[in-house]
């Protein structure tokens, strides 16, 4: 591997770091913490390949390569895979919600009247809920206390036999660094409350500010709509290479054909990475009904 951290402007250093992280992934994690050289070299890569991904080197289909890479070699950010992660703190401010026909033909006709909404200040995690994160509630045994989950929640998950969230043993949807995908409305409830539990913190599935109701839910429907709007070209230029990737000997499997998308309620919608769904933020399946049925799993 490349020895000593690039200089920002060191395109063939920054390369060689992410050159070195996929010859590390042949090797395997595990291999490497095992192995006395492996265990010299494997710390500095991870800082250098977190450098790398957070400071906005190469280019974006590679940095996101890079980051798959680092998710399976370890993140050493400290907010990434931990219970709890950073928050940002949000000034009070107006926010311009809804839309105008006149401007958008294909405006539904609850986002008219276009007005502007005053949010006061508020906190937000810093990252959706990650692979990791959400581990930390299935080992802790999440899926059996029953007291985390409503009791629907815990019918449905009694009927379906959940034991984890849906692709959990999918390589493709497990980066420990990446969103946590295939989670219910149910699942997402029962990790909130087990994560107050833990942390004496509050952490709710969809964005919440005491006197807003609806228009807080038309805010989250804004930001996904936004969000959806790039997630094929994003799709298309990031996520179809990283399909064929070779993963971590330590994974013990091939990745499967891509698992297709069932129509359903709440799902939870992505924010920094299009195309796959995180606890970010609640929404349903054509992002307008906020009522339907919770338990279906995407």
């Amino acid at each position: 591997m490349t020895r000593g951290t690039p200089a920002a402007g060191d395109e063939p250093g920054w390369l060689r770091v992410w050159i070195a992280a996929e010859i590390s992934l042949v090797v395997g994690r595990e291999a490497a913490e095992q192995d006395e050289v492996g265990r010299e070299l494997l710390p500095p890569l991870q800082d250098q390949l977190a450098t790398l991904v957070g400071g906005g080197y190469l280019t974006p289909q590679q940095r996101a390569e890079a980051g798959v890479a680092l998710g399976w070699l370890g993140d050493p950010r400290p907010d990434v895979t931990c219970v709890v992660s950073s928050r940002l703190e949000i000034p009070a401010g107006s926010f311009l919600m809804g839309s105008k026909k006149e401007v958008d033909g294909e405006a539904y006709d609850d986002e008219e009247p276009q007005h502007s909404l005053d949010l006061p200040l508020y906190k937000i995690g810093k990252y959706p809920v990650t692979v990791g994160q959400f581990r930390c509630f299935v080992e802790a045994g999440g899926y059996d206390e029953a007291a985390y989950w409503t009791e629907a929640g815990w019918k449905q998950r009694q009927e379906a036999g959940w034991k984890a969230p849906r692709y959990w043993d999918d390589p493709r949807w497990t980066v420990p660094n990446h969103p946590v995908v295939g989670v219910s409305w149910y699942e997402a409830v029962a990790y909130c409350n087990w994560f107050k539990a833990e942390t004496g913190r509050r952490r709710i599935p969809h964005l919440q500010i005491a006197g807003l109701g609806e228009k807080v839910f038309a805010i989250q429907r804004a930001i996904v709509e936004i969000t959806t709007a790039t997630a094929a070209t994003t799709n298309a230029a990031i996520y179809a290479p990283l399909r064929s990737k070779i993963r971590p000997a330590s994974q013990g499997k091939r990745a499967a054909p891509a698992p297709k998308a069932e129509p359903t309620a709440p799902l939870i919608e992505p924010r920094a990475w299009p195309g796959k769904r995180s606890l970010a933020t609640a929404v349903t399946n054509d992002d307008r009904d906020p009522s339907p049925a919770p338990n279906s799993r995407a």
